[in-house]
């Protein structure tokens, strides 16, 4: 018997993933500003750089998939509210490296990954594109809750595994063309204005969508 036919609702969370990257959800604007400010003008390494971010947010649906399981509906919400808090700083710390990068150096943020924060992890390498997809992908929008919501109801930590996984596969087939999108904007700006301003740019984007969010969670 197939996985399809024992878990009927796999074929809602494979449209549900694919649906969720259409959703204006901050991490999506995030991700693209992000990948047009680190890919130095260059569309191959800004589609890389949206597919690392998209393979980081599916490993954080499936580990959350099994979490929401145990947790159970009623205290998913209460875990993710750190989290997105969390997921404000960083995109803010995010910001200020690329407003900040090319004051101290004659360099590109995205070809020389000696900086870093806290000289761990470098803030335009692949490393930290996945790290910042996982974070991502812990902080819920709708759509996102309601998947995790969906995989707590199965009260079986496989089935919302499983559940959580086929979620994440039509999410990554949903940002393949936001990928282009994030090429296609790092081209136009590396033309438009230069390397400097496209950081300039993005660094201010990001510092302002991390703020609002910020400012959103803790007044709201």
């Amino acid at each position: 018997m197939s996985v399809l036919a024992i878990d009927p609702l796999l074929i809602g969370f494979l449209i549900l993933g694919i649906m969720h990257t259409l959703e204006p959800c901050a991490d999506k604007a995030i991700v693209t500003v992000y990948a047009t400010g680190f890919s130095t003008g260059k569309a191959k390494r800004a589609i890389t750089l949206v597919l690392i971010f998209g393979v980081g947010m599916a490993v954080s649906y499936m580990m959350l998939g099994v979490v929401s399981a145990f947790i159970g509906e009623a205290l998913i919400k209460q875990v993710f509210n750190p989290v997105q808090i969390l997921a404000s700083i960083v995109t803010i710390m995010f910001g200020v490296y690329l407003l900040s990068v090319h004051k101290e150096e004659e360099k590109c943020p995205g070809e020389h990954h000696h900086r870093s924060f806290g000289g761990v992890i470098p803030a335009g390498s692949p490393v930290s594109a996945f790290a910042l997809g996982a974070l991502c992908g812990a902080e819920p929008c709708p759509l996102e809750l309601a998947a995790y919501v969906w995989a707590a109801s199965a009260a079986d930590v496989l089935t919302g595994l499983t559940r959580m996984l086929v979620f994440s596969i039509g999410s990554f087939i949903g940002l393949l063309p936001l990928a282009l999108v994030a090429g296609g904007l790092s081209g136009m700006f590396k033309k438009a204005v230069g390397e400097r301003a496209t950081s300039k740019i993005a660094g201010l984007t990001l510092v302002v969508i991390g703020a609002a969010m910020l400012m959103w969670l803790l007044i709201g």
